[in-house]
């Protein structure tokens, strides 16, 4: 009676513990690097980063930084970024809604590893994982 006992204790913590973890969703946390199979520019370095911090439990900050000054873009030197502040958590991916449209990020934020970016359209891209650290780039273009 007392290994039935502790056995469900035991399936009963397990058990509350998922949920959490569904609820607050993965911890993607890191920077990482548009793959160069995704790069959409004829063959030309398009030196784009990716970075990703939870900022709450259920809300998430990412942000795209694309270097102007690489052979693609062939501009400034400098980084255009783009924000997006309230990604939430839906199982095992992050979540944007815009108009009802879905953009979710989802995939492995360890060494090798790598996430994927799925838009509403299908499309996706692949994010090659740079470090577990939420890099900042500078200059930031005008």
């Amino acid at each position: 009676m007392k290994k039935i006992l502790a056995a469900s204790i035991f399936l009963f913590a397990i058990s509350c513990e998922d949920s959490e973890d569904e609820k607050s969703g993965p911890d993607l946390t890191g920077t990482y690097k548009l793959n160069k199979d995704y790069w959409d520019c004829d063959g030309k370095q398009d030196i784009i980063w990716m970075t990703i911090e939870k900022n709450t439990e259920v809300n998430t900050r990412v942000q795209i930084w694309d270097y102007m000054g690489d052979d693609c873009d062939d501009g400034s030197s400098c980084y255009q970024k783009e924000e997006v502040v309230n990604f939430s958590a839906e199982g095992n991916e992050l979540i944007f809604v815009d108009n009802g449209e879905k953009l979710k990020i989802s995939g492995n934020a360890s060494a090798g590893g790598h996430i994927t970016l799925t838009f509403p359209d299908g499309s996706s891209e692949k994010w090659d994982y740079f470090t577990s650290e939420v890099e900042t780039y500078s200059p930031v273009c005008n």
